[in-house]
C-alpha cells in the first residue's frame, strides 16, 4: 500500500453540516471517501436515513437536546450505512452553531472508527 493509501486509511475524518431538521445540507469531500456515497450537497439527506436503526433513537434524542442548547458540544459513537450498504462506526463530535448567522447549522465533525471498533469487540 502506498503512503499516501495507509495515510488516508489512517485519517478519515470529516466535517457535515446539519440543519435542524436533521438534514444534511454539506458533506466534506472527505465524507465521499468514507461513506463510498457520491453525495450532492444540494440533495438532502435526512441523518436518520444513514443511521442504523439500533442507535437511532439515541443519536435524533441527543441532537434534538443539543438544538436547545446553543455553542453547546455533544459526542457520540454509532453505526452509518456505507454506500455498499455496510455499517460503519463513526465517532461524531456534534456542536449546535444554528444560532450563528455565517454558519445556521449544527456541525458535525466526524472520524471512521470501524477498525478500531471491531478490535474493542474482539477483546
Amino acid at each position: 500500500m502506498a503512503k499516501k493509501e495507509k495515510l488516508r486509511e489512517i485519517n478519515l475524518e470529516g466535517t457535515s453540516l446539519i440543519d435542524k431538521e436533521l438534514n444534511i445540507i454539506f458533506n466534506s469531500s472527505s465524507f465521499n471517501e468514507i461513506s463510498g456515497f457520491d453525495f450532492i450537497n444540494e440533495e438532502k439527506t435526512n441523518l436518520r436515513d444513514i443511521v442504523h436503526p439500533e442507535d437511532r433513537d439515541e443519536i435524533i434524542s441527543l441532537l434534538h437536546e443539543l438544538i436547545l442548547k446553543p455553542g453547546n458540544s455533544k459526542t457520540c459513537n454509532f453505526r452509518a450505512v456505507n454506500a455498499n450498504g455496510d455499517y460503519i462506526w463513526l465517532k461524531c463530535i456534534y456542536t449546535n452553531r444554528l444560532h450563528e448567522r455565517e454558519i445556521e447549522a449544527i456541525v458535525c465533525n466526524f472520524r471512521e472508527i470501524t477498525t478500531k471498533k471491531v478490535s474493542e469487540d474482539l477483546l
